[in-house]
C-alpha cells in the first residue's frame, strides 16, 4: 500500500492452507500477516480481504475463514482486528499431556518408527506432514529437531497402510509434540490416541517426564485428542482473530 505520493506505508502476504485434517468442518484457512504505519491499515487490510475472497475460490464449496495471529499481550492489534469485525475467541493453547485414562485396544494396527536415514525417507516424512497441513514443517525443520536431545518420530499403520505420523523432540526432561496426523478417513477411530501414547512411551524410554503439544482451540480433531490425555493449560500462546469469507 503507498500513500497519496507514492509513498509505501505498508506490506502484507497471504498463505493459502487446504488442512481437512486438522479442521475437517472449515478445511480452507488463509492465514494472512501485514504490517503498515497506522495511516496505512484499514487499505492494507481491505486489500489482503479482498484479495482472499479470490483465492478461496479454489475450493468453492468448502466452508473457508480468514485468519492472522497476535501475541496475546499485543492489545492495540487485538483491538484493532476486534473493530473490524474479526472473531477473537480462537487460540493456540500450549498444553501439557497426562497419561490418557484409557487406550483404545485397535486391531490390525500397529506402530512403527519411521526410518529418517536418508534425505528421502525425510522428505518422504516432510511431504505427509505438510500434506496433513503442516506447512511450517520443511527438510530444515525436520533436521533441526532430529538434532535435539530427545527426538521421536513415529507411524500408524492399518494393515500395511501408514495411515498416520507423530513427530515430537525436545530438551532434558521436556519435549513437544511438533506434528501429528491421522488422515481423515481413519479419524474418530482411536488411532491418534494410540499414536501419541506410543510416542509418549518412546519418549519416556529416553528420560522424558513432560511432554506438551499447541493446540488450536477451534480445531475439533486436536481439542478431541488433547482432552483423552487430560490436557493441563501451560498458557495461550497467540490469538487468531478470524472471519468466515
Amino acid at each position: 500500500v503507498k500513500d497519496d505520493q507514492n509513498n509505501p506505508v505498508g506490506e502484507g502476504l497471504l498463505i493459502y492452507q487446504y488442512q481437512p485434517t486438522i479442521f475437517p468442518s472449515r478445511p480452507v484457512n488463509i492465514y494472512f500477516s501485514m504490517t503498515s504505519k497506522p495511516e496505512g491499515e484499514y487499505w492494507l487490510l481491505g486489500s489482503l480481504a479482498a484479495r482472499a475472497r479470490q483465492l478461496r475460490n479454489q475450493a468453492p464449496g468448502a466452508a473457508a475463514r480468514l485468519y492472522t495471529a497476535v501475541d496475546v499481550q499485543d492489545e492495540r492489534q487485538l483491538a484493532f482486528y476486534e473493530h473490524n469485525g474479526f472473531k477473537m475467541d480462537y487460540t493456540e493453547d500450549l498444553v501439557r499431556l497426562n497419561d490418557p485414562d484409557e487406550v483404545p485396544q485397535l486391531f490390525n494396527c500397529s506402530c512403527i518408527t519411521l526410518p529418517l536415514n536418508t534425505v528421502q525417507e525425510q522428505m518422504d516424512l516432510v511431504s505427509r506432514m505438510r500434506g496433513a497441513g503442516f506447512s511450517y514443517f520443511d527438510h530444515g525443520f525436520l533436521l533441526q529437531q532430529m538434532n535435539r536431545q530427545n527426538f521421536a518420530a513415529l507411524g500408524i499403520l492399518y494393515g500395511s497402510n501408514l495411515v498416520g505420523a507423530c513427530v515430537a523432540a525436545g530438551q532434558y526432561t521436556s519435549a513437544e509434540v511438533m506434528g501429528l496426523y491421522i488422515v481423515p478417513e481413519f479419524q474418530r477411530k482411536g488411532l491418534g490416541t494410540r499414536l501419541l501414547q506410543q510416542t509418549k512411551q518412546a519418549l519416556a524410554s529416553t528420560g522424558v517426564t513432560d511432554l506438551t503439544m499447541r493446540v488450536m482451540s477451534d480445531s475439533e480433531p486436536q481439542v478431541r485428542l488433547v482432552q483423552r490425555f487430560r490436557a493441563e493449560l501451560v498458557e495461550h500462546t497467540s490469538v487468531f482473530p478470524s472471519m468466515q469469507i
